[in-house]
């Protein structure tokens, strides 16, 4: 039996190491150049609700852009502070999808999220306590307005109301 030559094994690695390169380009490409506005948007969804999930605040206000404005004339601050007084007083948040249709048109677009939270409080504080007595049992939905910022999206705008 011959030995190969030492030739032949380094242009064997050459080419193993070439076809590693090019898989991972490959990956990247797809998982994060070649992907459709859509798609970032519902990313984004998974990213909040993983983020209501663990209490990051930083991930959240991540998603907001500078002039978001909730319905009830609320800004963006006034929100992340809502939330991280939220996030103080409970444990165990989960926050399920059921459903989210998203429309991209000329650098905007809009989703509309049917969702369910539940979440653990031993706060007595009473807002903490409405908002619980209902999450888990009740869907809600909230209608999201974003708008394009580089290659990726930011939230403008949202209006939460209860699934009939």
């Amino acid at each position: 039996m011959e030995i190969p030559k030492r030739e032949n094994m380094k242009a064997f690695f050459y080419f193993v190491g070439g076809m590693a390169a090019v898989s991972v380009l490959a990956w990247f490409l797809l998982t994060y150049v070649l992907v459709s506005d859509e798609e970032r948007i519902h990313r984004l969804i998974e990213k909040g609700c993983r983020g209501v999930e663990s209490g990051s605040l930083f991930v959240l206000s991540n998603l907001l852009a500078t002039d978001y404005q909730h319905e009830g004339g609320l800004g963006r601050e006034e929100v992340l502070g809502g939330l991280r007084s939220l996030f103080e007083d409970t444990t165990n948040r989960r926050v399920r999808v059921f459903r989210d249709q998203v429309k991209v048109q000329d650098g905007r677009a809009e989703a509309e999220i049917t969702f369910s939270f539940s979440a653990q409080s031993p706060s007595s504080n009473a807002v903490h306590q409405e908002i619980l007595s209902q999450a888990g049992r009740e869907r809600s939905i909230v209608r999201v307005d974003l708008v394009k910022d580089g290659r990726s999206w930011k939230i403008t705008r949202t209006a939460i109301r209860h699934s009939p």
